[in-house]
């Protein structure tokens, strides 16, 4: 098994009601995120796709203070978050590996 190796770190602030996207790009290709939600804001639904990719209240939710790692198909080269209350930011460090 291949370690995490990570490149940077992105973050995407949205406030309630109003999907944020931010664009993933590893210079390995298809990449691994690694997304924190901090344990003071409520919580995010998280969705991964193309340019166009918008989160929902029906997509995967991430809960105050959780951490995810994700593997990533070349297509999914974008992470769209939507906030459950008050403005909060996500994390996103982008790298390869598992």
């Amino acid at each position: 098994m291949e370690t995490f190796h990570p490149e940077r770190t992105l973050s995407a602030t949205a406030g309630s009601g109003a999907a944020v996207s931010v664009q993933l790009k590893s210079s390995q290709g298809p990449c691994t995120v690694r997304v924190a939600v901090l344990a003071s804001t409520p919580a995010m639904y998280v969705k991964f796709g193309d340019s166009t990719v918008a989160a929902t209240a029906s997509d995967m939710p991430m809960l105050p203070g959780s951490v995810e790692i994700f593997q990533l198909f070349a297509s999914e080269t974008y992470m769209s978050v939507l906030s459950t209350g008050a403005s909060n930011t996500v994390y996103a460090t982008v790298g390869f590996g598992a």
